[in-house]
């Protein structure tokens, strides 16, 4: 114990408890800021994960948007493809009709083209082919 009182009460013992407070006092001082740029570090962190939440949250919502736009423009595609199998078959329908029409007419035409008109004058023969035109439009 003398030996311990000897140090502590010797003209070293300022000098050398200074330092050894100084190193102690750089220590402490070098953790508190290590802590502390770990504390920013986690705040800096906390604050890009809220950020990118944000970010992610909006593609989310920005991704629903997007779908439901394209199922409505979809089902405005598959109506536009209905209606166009309908006019196409409503076509076809009036190609196959106006076919059958024309066999007739060309019929009713050569009929009229083998029996002239007859009469003794312009008049009388303009008459007999109005009414072998009307003739052959109501059959």
């Amino acid at each position: 114990m003398t030996a311990i009182l000897a140090i502590l009460t010797s003209r070293m013992a300022g000098p050398v408890a200074s330092i050894a407070a100084m190193i102690l006092l750089l220590f402490g001082v070098a953790q508190c800021s290590g802590r502390a740029a770990e504390a920013s570090r986690a705040d800096n962190a906390e604050r890009e994960f809220a950020l990118s939440e944000k970010d992610r949250m909006q593609c989310v919502t920005n991704r629903m948007a997007l779908e439901g736009s394209i199922a409505t423009q979809n089902a405005a595609l598959a109506d536009l493809r209905h209606e166009a199998e309908v006019r196409t078959q409503a076509a076809e329908k009036a190609v196959t009709e106006a076919l059958r029409g024309r066999a007739g007419a060309e019929a009713r035409a050569a009929k009229l083209l083998r029996s002239p008109p007859a009469g003794l004058d312009a008049c009388a023969r303009m008459e007999s082919a109005d009414v072998a035109v009307l003739r052959s439009l109501q059959q």
